[in-house]
């Protein structure tokens, strides 16, 4: 599965530029009459909504022409503080979970006396009906021969166009069900777009906070000609571009204490047979002998502490906490090169590792580069006066205050005197 979704990336590489020159005529119009206080990340989830929709989909959401958001990602967005706040009650799920049918689960959830967990019940619903709507209609346009959808699953240009191409061509034993099909296209829409709406969100907050990094990064920008759009690899060339992405992918969220983290904090893993886990360092067991290696039995959690390697002083060096995109410019410590992290990018976690590695991840990048050369070739971003805070819910999401309730990052935006808005 993963290798038959890798290709469709290949195919999906001009979609950012074209759906972020619309963001960037929908936010422009916006500022035209001088700056104004814009919720970013409002902004950010419609556009990674977008390009997961029609990358992964073949569907539009959103056209930005007005201030409101589609009901689906309206869902995603409110699901992941409600999912926060089913942390207390977690340990009861497994047991509903064999109530019984499927029917009579959902049932017990919905007269459950918390609001939250019909607040994610709810969000479930409207993405699972969403893919399930879009599938139906194309399934339907198949059908009845509709030589445009047969055209975009023969050449299998978007996700669902591919499952359903090869569930088509597989043997009655590897066919997928329609439940699973839209299962598999509603986990890929809400991973895919949540992660990268609060990571491009953070960059610009970053950058907000950190006006002289924002003008050098704009300076070359306009230098290579973003603002009228430049080939990709050569957008990739950019070498301060490249350094603010990496360097925010690594250590990305901000809490009280001006400390950072990367998007996802944390993950679990279960071996499926007995494993002899390998130390990067011995370590000295309670009865004084060093240990080298684990044995951990099947079924074992396993937590993988993305934040702390990521983070580590003594692989990233004393300035490890800062958020430094100059420290890309220069050779990499010796120790993170020696340590050899099984990460797929750049010597950190953030997009894990192995098979279970984010297969979009140099489309993530891609898309967030062309959204950063496009946006910040036209437009300035500084600071209001809230006070943002990023709160933890499996990945991280900003806040004003306390309001955790309300996911949202509002910016003050203003035409670039650099370039044309």
């Amino acid at each position: 599965m993963s290798v038959i979704l890798q290709e469709v990336y290949v195919y999906q590489h001009s979609l950012p530029l074209f759906i972020t020159r619309q963001l960037h005529v929908a936010i422009s119009q916006r500022v035209r009459d001088g700056p104004q206080d814009l919720d970013i990340l409002h902004w950010m989830s419609r556009y990674a909504l977008e390009i997961v929709g029609q990358g992964g989909l073949g569907h539009s959401f959103d056209s930005f022409e007005t201030d409101e958001q589609d009901p689906c990602g309206k869902a995603m967005k409110a699901i992941t503080p409600a999912m926060q706040k089913l942390l207390v009650i977690a340990p009861l799920f497994p047991y509903v979970s064999k109530l019984g049918p499927a029917w009579l689960q959902r049932r017990i959830l919905d007269v459950f006396p918390y609001h939250h967990i019909r607040t994610v019940k709810h969000c479930v619903d409207v993405m699972s009906n969403n893919a399930n709507e879009v599938y139906s209609t194309k399934i339907a346009a198949l059908n009845r021969g509709d030589e445009a959808v047969m055209h975009q699953v023969g050449e299998g240009k978007d996700i669902m166009s591919t499952l359903i191409k090869a569930n088509q061509n597989a043997s009655d034993k590897e066919k997928l069900s329609e439940d699973e099909v839209v299962a598999q296209i509603s986990t890929i829409v809400f991973g895919g777009s949540d992660t990268s709406s609060n990571t491009l969100s953070r960059i610009l907050e970053l950058l907000a906070n950190h006006p002289d990094i924002q003008s050098k990064l704009r300076d070359e920008l306009l230098t290579a000609g973003a603002a009228e759009g430049i080939p990709y690899d050569q957008l990739n060339q950019l070498p301060y571009l490249d350094a603010v992405v990496r360097e925010t992918l690594r250590r990305q969220v901000i809490d009280y204490d001006y400390h950072y983290y990367p998007p996802l904090t944390l993950l679990s893993r279960v071996p499926e047979q007995d494993v002899v886990l390998p130390l990067y360092k011995p370590v000295r067991g309670v009865d004084g002998t060093m240990i080298t290696e684990l044995p951990l039995k099947k079924g074992t959690q396993i937590i993988l502490g993305i934040q702390g390697i990521n983070n580590s002083e003594e692989l990233w060096g004393e300035n490890a906490l800062d958020w430094n995109p100059q420290r890309w410019l220069s050779p990499l410590p010796k120790e993170i090169l020696e340590a050899r992290v099984p990460g797929v990018y750049s010597n950190m976690l953030t997009f894990l590792g192995g098979p279970k590695a984010c297969i979009g991840v140099k489309f993530a990048e891609l898309g967030i580069k062309v959204t950063l050369a496009v946006l910040l070739s036209h437009l300035t971003f500084a600071p209001t006066e809230d006070r943002i805070v990023w709160n933890l819910a499996g990945v991280w999401y900003p806040a004003v205050e306390l309001d955790t309730d309300n996911p949202r990052l509002p910016l003050r935006v203003s035409p670039s005197k650099g370039g044309n808005i």
